[in-house]
């Protein structure tokens, strides 16, 4: 026994553990604890919440397996479902039976949820999930400030979960929302309850062209290492892999060609079209990179009175809708509607080239105060666009921050966008910004042809993959708790 734990111990700490440092390190993605449920507070925080289960008498025995008496938990886990469920993700909610509704009159699903076989060991299934607790509580000494605050704890505690779906395997999402919470629901008491689950976002396979689906074990599927090697950028695999993806209810396929054609018509046909016409316009004759005093006052400067009315209509109704667009974008980052947030991003780009290509017709110096109203708000929005993609973007995104020589705003949007309105904003009046050249390179246009290139480099291995998954069958077993990773 000790032989293949011992194995399964070094490949998950040196193999597995570069990998994703590595690949991880690529995206611009951080995370505080790369844990595993071997660490030595599993088995006593597992050990503990199975004693306060059976104390309950929320454990039932038939024949060699031990169950949770899930029926006893139900009406709490309902509630749960029906109070934080809505604001789950499409795919989330998807999961669920293709719908909450039918996954709630469904009496038994839970019940075929082994937590305890032989009266020895764990089920794998239900340990695993435990182990975000354990690992926790192996990182840091103040674990149960997060996982079972007092009742009367000043700061709320909120879990976020993130759950990748392998080729329709909905087990993983069934789990988080049902036996997970379930068991905690179970082994909480009034004046000390554990933290159950707040937000549930889930993101689907992506199956790679011949319908063979995702799986990681035999390298089929669309991982980040696939662009490191075709020399994209993580920002651009990233932004545009998710766009281009299909709804959940009928699946993704993944081609290289959406994924080059969402780069050029959306990051350089749309945000960097945005961008460049703005900061081309700070840079050039009379400004030479000097955003222009924008208070509304300098509207009326302008003649004929017609002009200057038409100005302050648009100038009206722009901070209405980047009010609302920001709001938008706020609230569905809140629920993890990622892909909702990036449409927002990109209706504010379109929004943004229309605004400062309304003055373009008008002479700079009959009409200065339009322009300078014009191109001052125009500028802020660009400052605003970079921290709405910063989470899906950040290398771009500090890019913008570095040639408009601001810092990130800090704070709500929205109350930022009121004060650019006012006069005031992040750039403000007579701040110098660099130049175009700082930010182009972030937003090169890449030849369609590419795609049959980067294809045809994988056709030959991914058709070995594909004949040995079909060799293997469409059976596969549970991974055990040493296959887990918790981020």
């Amino acid at each position: 026994r000790d032989g293949p734990h011992s194995f399964a111990n070094n490949l998950l700490s040196t193999y597995s553990h570069e990998m994703y440092e590595s690949l991880n390190s690529w995206l611009n993605i951080s995370f505080d604890i790369f844990g595993r449920t071997g660490n030595k507070h599993h088995p006593e925080i597992t050990q503990n919440i199975f004693n306060r289960l059976r104390e309950k008498g929320m454990v039932r025995r038939e024949g060699k397996y031990m169950f949770l008496e899930s029926k006893r938990i139900r009406p709490e886990l309902e509630k749960l479902v029906l109070e934080k469920g809505p604001k789950w993700s499409v795919e989330a909610i998807g999961v669920t039976k293709e719908g909450l509704k039918e996954w709630l009159e469904d009496d038994d699903w839970l019940e075929d949820c082994p937590i305890m076989k032989d009266g020895l060991d764990w089920d794998p299934e239900w340990g695993v999930l435990l182990g975000y607790i354990s690992v926790t509580a192996a990182a840091m000494e103040g674990w149960k400030r997060w996982w079972r605050p007092c009742s009367n704890c000043e700061v709320e505690v909120q879990l976020h979960q993130f759950v990748g779906e392998e080729q329709e395997d909905h087990w993983r999402i069934w789990s988080h929302i049902g036996l997970l919470p379930a068991t905690l629901l179970a082994a909480s008491c009034p004046d000390n309850r554990w933290t159950i689950l707040h937000q549930l976002s889930v993101t689907s396979c992506v199956s790679y062209l011949d319908d063979t689906g995702f799986f990681r074990s035999l390298d089929v599927g669309v991982f980040g290492n696939s662009a490191q090697k075709r020399g994209l950028s993580a920002d651009i695999f990233r932004f545009c892999l998710l766009h281009s993806s299909l709804d959940y209810y009928y699946g993704d396929e993944f081609f290289w060609s959406d994924l080059i054609n969402a780069h050029n018509e959306l990051l350089v046909d749309k945000i960097a079209k945005f961008i460049r016409r703005v900061v081309r316009a700070v840079n050039s004759e009379p400004y030479f990179g000097t955003v222009p005093r924008h208070h509304r006052d300098r509207l009326e400067e302008s003649l004929p009175s017609v002009v200057s009315k038409v100005a302050s209509e648009r100038a009206e109704k722009l901070k209405d809708v980047v009010h609302d667009l920001l709001s938008g974008y706020a609230d569905q980052l809140e629920n993890g509607e990622l892909k909702k947030g990036q449409d927002q991003i990109l209706k504010l780009a379109e929004v943004g080239i229309s605004f400062v290509d309304w003055p373009s017709d008008l002479d700079k110096h009959e009409h200065a105060g339009v322009w300078d109203v014009f191109l001052g708000l125009g500028i802020n929005l660009v400052c605003l666009l970079a921290a709405m993609l910063e989470p899906y973007i950040p290398t771009t995104a500090a890019g913008i921050f570095r040639m408009l020589q601001v810092e990130r705003p800090v704070g709500r949007l929205q109350e930022h966008w009121t004060r650019v309105c006012e006069g005031d904003g992040p750039v403000e009046s007579w701040h110098e910004i660099g130049d175009w050249a700082g930010v182009n390179a972030l937003f090169e246009y890449i030849d369609p042809a590419k795609a049959d290139v980067w294809e045809a480099n994988s056709e030959g291995r991914r058709k070995k993959r594909a004949e040995r998954w079909r060799m293997r069958g469409a059976t596969r077993s549970r991974r055990s708790d040493d296959s887990c990773l918790f981020r």
